[in-house]
Parts: C-alpha cells; structure tokens; sequence
C-alpha cells in the first residue's frame, strides 16, 4: 500500500467555507488572506502539530 498524505495542503471547500492548511515548520504564526484585489482580510492559522497550520474561513467562496 502507498503512502497516504495525513494533511492536504492548500485551499479546500469545507461544510462552512473554506479550510486552509500550510506547512511552515519555521514561523511563528501564518495566516491567509482573502478577499478582492485592495479589499483583503486577514484571517490567523492555528499550529497543529509537525509545523501545520490550518484555519477555515467562514462563509468563504470560491475565487474570492
């Protein structure tokens, strides 16, 4: 049997918006930001383990 990945990595669709998930092994904090061009949000990453951060962006859209 392969390898599994135990994390996507990058932007998902999630049941409430949009999951984010990065591997930063070396920051303290990450976040992501989402909106239109000029009329960005700023949204913090929480650590998981092994230098992943994640967070999911309510009500987020594809493309925003």
């Amino acid at each position: 049997m392969g390898h599994q990945a135990m994390h996507f990595l990058g932007s998902r669709l999630v049941s409430n918006g949009v999951g984010f998930r990065v591997w930063a092994p070396f920051v303290t904090n990450a976040s992501v930001l989402v909106g239109e061009e000029f009329s960005w949000a700023e949204y913090q990453l929480t650590s998981e383990e092994n230098g992943y951060w994640f967070g999911v962006v309510e009500n987020a859209q594809p493309g925003q």
